[in-house]
């Protein structure tokens, strides 16, 4: 027990250390869909989409969101209590993150893996203190970890009520984002391959929640709200061929314990030609500078690590022969999390717009027990570990700490332009944190149905996701002045089409986090002179 105690309470500390510095950082990304979607619960709460939203060339209805409102409800009487408030919004993600990882910490148990250092991995892999944004991520680990946790507990000892909990919290998570929908076939197979109808039943009040929810926006939107964006089943040739090694490079960057276990043989041989290949492409990709081909490393190891571990992985498992049938298929723990993890990569190929960090993180918990419980990750010494966990951890801080400059820059160019051309009319082109901050300032959104006027300032961004400029509004307009904001003492980056960061949107030239000495953002201003 005192163990236990000394354990949690130093996972507890860590947490804390890495997430409680970056309360305070601006809204960033995709938060502005989830704070709208909180003032319009706290307008209307049975009305979530009932609000307008430029997210692309147009304004439009909020209902095209990729994923469902029950993170905005916890987030609904924190807006209508403090507002625009950073703090207590962002905390909210930490009791998420708390949950998730304690968790975790305790479904490790629950598979007689010796905890403390698989949960310390899952903490290091740099994604907690960068997802203190108010995005659905570390929200829905924090439902879908514990559902695990409480379905394996009802196994284990055969009861009905942890069953029932888990099928709550599974309800739960799914109401919060489309990823936990991976987790039903699992929850949907084992029962047979248990031949215990009664674990069943997780799935089953799932899967009934999820039903009654599209029911709901049928009767109030027209349509069900899963597959209603545009972006979903989008796919090309490129998913095929290029996505699974995104995949790959994302797990070997954040997950790049396979440097203690490499050994010689076919899977080195073949994890490290690809390595190169992908190395060697990305960098024909871009503008084949030195800081090109740093990260044109990265990317190439990245595949490497990824590559090698899961191969590593799966090598470790014995396929001894019983009664003509393999053994590892009756050890329903390593079949729930190999299709946890296949599902997961199904959906992030074939159902998501893009391969982001965020989305493969659903999948590093199952990763991680593979690791710990089925291969040789348990016999490294734990000297070895705690050194490389370190490691990852100062990467994390770093990656944090940059997200949180980046982020920065917006809310203070809203700040300072706002004070400087507060005697003209304002227009500005992008989205995510800047939309925000912009908004708050005053400014008007630019879309192609709008009309500048002349004297006009119009603000565009470099960095952000942003409208397509339209051919009349460029021949109307003059540059004034850029604002530049620098990072320079730290070359890592997140994020952005300057430094090719690709926390939040991956690909074969953007790696998870970029080497950079390139801006963090230039904003270019401009004149309506026309």
């Amino acid at each position: 027990m005192k163990r236990r105690i000394t354990e949690i309470i130093i996972i507890s500390i860590l947490l804390l250390g890495i997430m409680l510095p970056f309360l305070g950082k601006p809204f960033q990304a995709d938060d502005i869909f989830y704070i709208e979607t909180a003032k319009a619960i706290v307008q209307d709460p049975f009305r979530p989409f009932s609000f307008i939203i430029n997210w692309g060339d147009v304004p439009a209805s909020g209902f095209g969101v990729l994923n469902p409102p029950l993170f905005s409800y916890f987030l609904a009487p924190v807006w209508d209590k403090w507002g625009a408030s950073e703090i207590p919004l962002h905390l909210v993600a930490l009791l998420f993150a708390f949950s998730a990882v304690l968790s975790f910490y305790f479904l490790c148990r629950e598979l007689d893996i010796r905890p403390l250092i698989p949960t310390l991995v899952f903490l290091s892999v740099p994604f907690l203190a960068v997802g203190t944004n108010l995005m659905l991520d570390t929200p829905v680990l924090g439902l879908a970890i514990p559902a695990v946790l409480f379905f394996v507990a009802g196994v284990n000892r055969e009861k009905l009520w942890p069953l029932i909990v888990s099928g709550v919290l599974l309800s739960a998570a799914v109401l919060t984002k489309y990823s936990t929908l991976a987790l039903f076939v699992p929850l949907f197979l084992y029962p047979l391959l248990s031949k215990k109808p009664a674990h069943i039943l997780p799935f089953v009040i799932g899967f009934t929640v999820f039903l009654l929810w599209n029911i709901y926006c049928m009767y109030v939107y027209g349509k069900p709200h899963f597959m209603n964006s545009n972006f979903v089943g989008q796919y090309n040739i490129y998913v095929f061929f290029f996505n699974p090694f995104v995949i790959m490079m994302i797990i070997g960057m954040t997950l790049p314990y396979a440097v203690l276990v490499i050994q010689r043989g076919f899977a080195l041989n073949l994890s490290f030609l690809c390595g190169i290949e992908t190395g060697f492409f990305s960098f024909m990709l871009l503008n084949k500078s030195i800081e090109s081909l740093m990260n044109s490393i990265l990317t190439g190891a990245g595949v490497f690590l990824g590559l090698y571990l899961l191969l590593y992985v799966s090598s470790q498992i014995k396929l001894k022969k019983v009664r003509g049938y393999f053994a590892i298929l009756n050890d329903h723990v390593f079949i729930f999390m190999t299709l946890w993890i296949v599902m997961i990569i199904i959906m992030e190929l074939f159902f998501t717009p893009n391969i982001t960090f965020r989305n493969v993180i659903f999948m590093y918990p199952a990763l991680i027990i593979l690791m710990f419980k089925y291969s040789g990750f348990s016999k490294i010494k734990a000297k070895k570990m705690y050194i490389a966990i370190g490691c990852m951890l100062m990467i994390h801080i770093a990656l944090a700490y940059a997200d949180l400059q980046y982020a920065q820059t917006y809310k203070n160019a809203a700040e300072s332009l706002r004070q400087k051309y507060n005697d003209r009319t304002v227009w500005y082109l992008g989205h995510y944190g800047w939309q925000y901050y912009a908004n708050a300032a005053g400014f008007h959104q630019w879309s192609k149905l709008n009309r500048v006027g002349k004297g006009d300032i119009v603000i565009i961004p470099q960095n952000v996701f942003k409208q397509r400029l339209t051919n009349e509004l460029k021949d109307q307009l003059r540059k004034i002045e850029s604002l530049t904001y620098e990072l320079s003492w730290l070359p890592i980056r997140s994020h952005g089409s300057l430094s090719h960061g690709g926390f939040y949107t991956s690909a074969i030239t953007y790696p998870t986090y970029a080497l950079s000495f390139k801006p963090l953002e230039v904003i270019d201003i401009y004149e309506v002179v026309k």
